[in-house]
């Protein structure tokens, strides 16, 4: 009996992370910004360029 309670804490657990993962966490993030601008604005110092255009 101890190991489905241990089971239904961690299932407990990870569906508590994947709803505060994915509610959005603040407005820096928006479903629109590529993932190119949101390393470019983590990493101010360097340059994000694109090496391929188009597959």
């Amino acid at each position: 009996m101890d190991k489905y309670l241990v089971v239904a804490i961690v299932i407990a657990i990870c569906i508590v992370m994947v709803i505060y993962t994915q509610r959005g966490g603040g407005s820096s993030r928006s479903g629109n910004t590529s993932f190119k601008d949101i390393v470019q604005k983590e990493f101010m110092k360097y340059k994000v360029i694109e090496k391929i255009k188009s597959l």
